[in-house]
């Protein structure tokens, strides 16, 4: 009986101890960004701080993941810059922590962040500074 015992306590601090999310998604991820016209410098900020830079689209970035959005900034010699703010989601690969009673787990994933996930795309259109006629701008 106190092998059985042994056995079932081991297995369930197994299963309570593993991150789902942190093992099978990782930590930080790739975010691709292009803009029309292509050529712009993109910046990545959260939090205040900058946490990468493309110097010309279309153009890869590697961040880590984190509940806190990025925000992201690209701009073009002659074109207006654009902005968009990125969020992360919630991963569902925590759910497998949840679903399997690894509170541990749950933890370890919310601290890592690898329980969010950032879009894998970003797209922006940076319009010209000025057109050459109103019916260019109407367009």
């Amino acid at each position: 009986m106190s092998r059985l015992f042994v056995l079932l306590a081991v297995s369930i601090l197994a299963l309570s101890t593993g991150a789902c999310a942190t093992i099978v998604d990782g930590t930080s991820q790739d975010i691709s960004v292009t803009t029309v016209p292509g050529g712009a410098t993109c910046e990545f900020e959260r939090v205040g701080s900058v946490v990468g830079l493309i110097d010309a689209t279309p153009g890869t970035i590697h961040v880590s993941k984190s509940k806190d959005s990025i925000v992201v900034t690209c701009t073009k010699e002659g074109h207006l810059s654009a902005t968009e703010v990125v969020s992360s989601d919630f991963g569902g690969t925590t759910l497998g922590n949840i679903l399997l009673g690894g509170v541990v787990g749950v933890v370890i994933d919310a601290s890592s962040g690898a329980n969010n996930k950032y879009p894998d795309t970003i797209s922006l259109a940076l319009p010209p500074e000025k057109f050459e006629s109103a019916e260019a701008s109407d367009t």
